[in-house]
């Protein structure tokens, strides 16, 4: 009986067999569509992974703005014009160390040191 499968099997033209998988292959991608098109997962596992990255990547991104969005709407303009002095400052204070001006740069240092809170 064994023997019957066999030699039946073995009759089955190549050409039929090459449709049978070809048939089965389009099936396979199009339940794979369906599966991603419906959000049901077990699609390509490398393609799952790249769009978590993608939407962590996202996330993380609108959360650095939103801080960022934050920190500026607590600075009044008054904070904001205190920092950029302080900042022409200190260029300041690096160009005469750089041309070796001790008078100016100490005056400078003495005016950047931070005050000592009670």
């Amino acid at each position: 009986m064994i023997h019957m499968i066999c030699a039946s099997h073995s009759n089955i033209p190549y050409l039929f067999i090459g449709e049978m998988n070809e048939y089965a292959r389009k099936k396979r991608e199009a339940e794979q569509a369906a599966a991603s098109k419906d959000g049901a997962g077990g699609g390509n596992v490398a393609l799952d992974e790249l769009r978590h990255k993608e939407e962590m990547n996202a996330r993380a991104k609108q959360k650095k703005l939103e801080a960022t969005r934050l920190v500026q709407h607590m600075m009044t303009a008054e904070k904001r014009e205190e920092m950029k002095h302080q900042a022409k400052l200190r260029h300041e204070m690096a160009v005469a160390y750089k041309t070796g001006d001790e008078e100016t740069r100490k005056r400078l240092e003495k005016r950047l040191k931070p005050e000592e809170r009670l």
